[in-house]
């Protein structure tokens, strides 16, 4: 697991079965939630995606997810590496080059980046000023870690949604949140 973390870059190679699962899982999860996540963002929509993309591994969320995995187990089954067929390959390539294309280097993300920067900022010091508003499974691994670790793993572990939450649980004046 350690390899597939340290070699989770495309350019990575880890050298384990457990380290390539790793970081193609990751690679598999990452191009689907931002895809997501900009088609919720209206950045982007579904139809905006390459025509080959769509056609190897779906429109939908599910589909993408659905071919992606699949295909890890058809190529990968009783070999000795963990991969998906070259056909999925390219398109998950395809699929990357057009997010950063068209998603994460665009003027519009790049702002959000400082912004959500700013918001991981205020959570990593309030919760460093005041530890025990932290989770309890994570209050508990300060008798092992110190407290920079626990903070920056609990934030890190944030999906884009529950890090807002978080922030608004903290921030945000109960009676402003209109939902």
């Amino acid at each position: 697991v350690r390899d597939g973390i340290f070699n989770h870059k495309l350019s990575g190679k880890p050298s384990t079965l457990e380290g390539q699962a790793v970081s193609l899982s990751d690679r598999i999860a990452y191009l689907n939630h931002d895809v997501d996540d900009a088609v919720r963002a209206n950045v982007i929509s579904v139809n905006d995606l390459p025509k080959n993309v769509i056609e190897v591994l779906g429109k939908t969320s599910r589909e993408r997810i659905n071919k992606m995995i699949s295909s890890v187990y058809e190529t990968s089954y009783n070999q000795n590496y963990v991969k998906v067929s070259p056909e999925v390959d390219v398109a998950m390539t395809e699929l990357r080059d057009f997010m950063f294309d068209n998603v994460y280097m665009m003027p519009t993300a790049k702002r959000e980046e400082e912004r959500a920067g700013n918001m991981f900022s205020a959570m990593y010091n309030y919760f460093t000023i005041t530890p025990d508003k932290l989770p309890d499974y994570y209050k508990k691994l300060l008798n092992k870690y110190s407290l920079d670790v626990v903070i920056c793993d609990y934030i890190s572990s944030m999906t884009d949604r529950y890090a807002v939450y978080v922030f608004e649980q903290i921030f945000v004046p109960k009676n402003f949140l209109m939902r």
